[in-house]
Formats: C-alpha cells, structure tokens, sequence
C-alpha cells in the first residue's frame, strides 16, 4: 500500500507598507544625484554633439553615436549622459528628444574673453543641485580636506559609498576653480589682499575650459617702458616624444601652487575620458 503525503507550503504575505528586501537595499545603495564627470569633461563632449548637430534635437541614440558609443546600452554612456543634463549643456527637446541648450552654445558661439562666456561658465558649473546643497555648508567655497569632506558627504548627504563621495568632490571642486569661487573666497577671507598687497593675478579660472580649443592665453605686457615682468619658464619630458612646457609670469605665491594643482587636476580629467572613448573605439 502507497501512501501520498501532501504539505501546503506556509506563504507569508509581505505588508503593504513594508519594503522588500531588494528595494531596501536599492535605497541604501543610491547616493544623492551627482555629476560622474567635471564641467569642463561635459562641455567638452557636448561640443562634440554641437559639432554635428548644433542645436537641433536628436534621439539619445544620435547622442551616443556623436559621443563614440555604439549604442545607448554602453554603461559608460548613461552617467556621462545624466551629467550633461545636470550641468544644463543638454536639456530636453520635443518627442523625448534632446539638444545642446542655449547656454552651452552660447559658450560655444562667444569669444573666449567675453564676460557673458565667463558668466555662463560659472552659472553652468555650479548647476548641479548637489553642488549647491553642499556649498550652503562652507561660505566661501572654502572646502575642508578630502577626507573631511568624504566623511561629511557620507553621514549629512548620504552618499553610498567613498568611491561615489571622492567623485563627488572631484567634481565639486572642478567646477569652484572653473567658477572662480576658491579666488573669490580667498580673496573675502584675507580682506582681498595678503600681507597688504594684492596677491598677483593668474589666469582666470574659467579659461581652463579653453583647453577644449587647445589654445594658450599669453600674459600681457606692462606699460611701456616699465621693467620687464618675473618669467620662468619650466619643460618636462613626459614621455618620448611628449613634452609639458609652464610658463610662470609674476611672482608665484603658495595658494598659486594650490591653483596649479587643480588645474592639473582637470588636465588628468580630461586625459581621462579620452583615454576611455580611446579603449572603447578599440
């Protein structure tokens, strides 16, 4: 004689208001919404889709193949997407289509030293609402250090991880240099001037997006007949056949090594990006 045993599993039914496990931890691993790349990174690809298409709306696909991806899937394409539309360069057309907005092709259009090019520069960079959230917490854009700021974007803003946190301030602080910020609260700080002279004027920190023309800017000449200025000039072989030349006009103070620093900090941003598109075009 068989005899057949049947059980009834015991299904328990989640509340309502409860959330399940995986949407739980989706929440606990999402930072705050935060450009992947610095401005200057997104003006320079958006110059790319301005190249092509000037302001005319296009599909993401369309974008994607002007940026070097083969499709709107590549993962590399999403963040750098998100972050053209929270620095304002690319915004939202008819259709779902998008295009390259009136600022960004403003810039694009504007002589490089025309005041207007340098105020939508600043208002560009700074767009972001993450930006500003956190600049409320430092008047002056005087930011603390790396590790300070990492621990406080982790706990007041929280962001997920380090690695979202230190991109974060990568970007951050990108967009304060090309905005001008950092001078403006240097200068607010020290009565806007050190020891009770003017600190000297280096270049403006919004023609570090010149270096999508990759055009130099040359100090221009004191008055006539006036002593000729402090020059140094400085070459570093990088590599065979690559050469870095600075040259330094003025005396150059401690916070204008802080400045250079960022500038280069940029530079290896930029170089960067190339170096994936570089990969993915293999």
């Amino acid at each position: 004689m068989t005899v057949t045993i049947k059980t009834a599993a015991h299904k328990v039914e989640p509340k309502p208001d409860q959330p399940s496990a995986d949407e739980t931890k989706r929440k606990k691993d999402r930072s705050p919404n935060y450009p992947a790349i610095t401005f200057a990174d997104a003006l320079e690809e958006t110059k790319k889709v301005w190249e092509q298409d000037q302001k005319h709306p296009m599909s993401l696909a369309v974008v994607a193949k002007h940026l070097g991806y083969k499709s709107t899937n590549n993962g590399a394409f999403i963040p750098v997407l998100s972050a053209l539309k929270k620095y304002g360069v690319l915004v939202a057309a008819t259709g779902g289509e998008v295009r390259v907005s009136d600022d960004a092709a403003a810039i694009f259009l504007l002589p490089p030293d025309a005041p207007e090019r340098k105020a939508l520069i600043k208002k560009l960079a700074l767009l972001p609402p993450i930006f500003g959230k956190v600049l409320e917490k430092f008047p002056g854009a005087q930011l603390p250090s790396d590790q300070n700021l990492r621990a406080k974007l982790r706990l007041d803003f929280n962001f997920a991880s380090d690695e979202a946190a230190d991109t974060m301030i990568r970007t951050l602080r990108a967009s304060i240099t090309i905005a001008g910020l950092d001078q403006e609260g240097a200068q607010a700080e020290n009565g806007g001037a050190i020891n009770g002279t003017e600190e000297p004027s280096m270049t403006p920190a919004p023609e570090i997006v010149q270096t999508i023309n990759r055009t130099s800017t040359q100090a221009s000449a004191g008055p006539a007949g006036s002593p000729a200025a402090h020059m140094e000039n400085r070459r570093w072989e990088l590599a065979p056949g690559v050469v870095a030349a600075l040259s330094i006009s003025g005396r150059l103070s401690k916070k204008g090594i802080e400045k250079l620093k960022k500038y280069i900090d940029v530079l290896a941003t930029e170089a960067a990006i190339a170096w994936e598109d570089e990969e993915e075009a293999i």
